[in-house]
């Protein structure tokens, strides 16, 4: 399993992906995006149909989420600065498309 996270991780970094910029990603092919001034990793496997998904640091150890998506489902992963990873499974789990959003800009208001 360690090296399987390791091989996931590497590929991640030979591939990095722009922020704000929506990833498709295909069975166990690894991305990895900034959240919260960190790094995480997501990744999912295809199982019945559905999008077996994990998200982790980007460095070991760390918790792991997991997350069964339906095709079309999606889940929604947030910093506490207000920027989030949207993880969306494809048709048939063929792929999943993980998108960041950059916290919302705040304005001054006119008082």
């Amino acid at each position: 399993m360690t090296r399987t996270i390791l091989t996931l991780a590497l590929l991640a970094a030979a591939c990095p992906a722009l922020a704000d910029e929506a990833v498709r990603a295909g069975p166990a092919q690894a991305v990895m995006r900034p959240l919260g001034g960190e790094r995480v990793l997501a990744y999912y496997v295809p199982a019945a149909g559905r999008c077996d998904t994990v998200v982790m640091p980007g460095e070991e150890p760390g918790p792991r989420l997991r997350v069964s998506l339906a095709p079309a489902e999606a889940a929604t992963v947030e910093d506490a600065g207000g920027g989030s990873l949207v993880l969306t499974c494809g048709p048939a789990a063929a792929w999943m498309t993980v998108e960041r959003h950059a916290p919302a800009q705040k304005t001054a208001s006119a008082e």
